[in-house]
C-alpha cells in the first residue's frame, strides 16, 4: 500500500519519505485491515489537504509503535 501511496504522489510531483527510528523491525499486535485504513486515512489527508513531501515515521512506544505523517502544508493552527 505504501508503494501505491508513494507512486500517487511522484505522478503529483511530491514525493514520500519513510522513517523508521528503530534499528530492529517494529512490532504491534493490530487489525491488519483497521491499521491499512488508519495509514491510508492519514496519507489521503496529507496528499489532499497538505503541499510538498509526505513523511511517514514509526517508532517504538512501550509494546506499541507510533505512526507519524507529516507533510509540508500550513497546518491546522496558525
Amino acid at each position: 500500500m505504501v508503494q501505491l501511496y508513494a507512486h500517487q504522489l511522484e505522478r503529483e510531483g511530491r514525493g514520500l519519505r519513510l522513517k523508521q527510528e528503530a534499528a530492529s523491525p517494529l512490532h504491534a499486535e493490530a487489525d491488519p485491515a483497521l491499521l491499512r485504513r488508519i495509514l491510508w486515512n492519514l496519507l489521503e489527508n496529507a496528499r489532499l489537504h497538505g503541499k510538498g513531501w509526505v513523511s511517514l515515521s514509526a517508532r517504538g512506544v512501550g509494546a506499541g509503535v507510533a505512526l507519524e505523517v507529516e507533510d509540508e502544508g500550513e497546518g491546522l493552527l496558525p
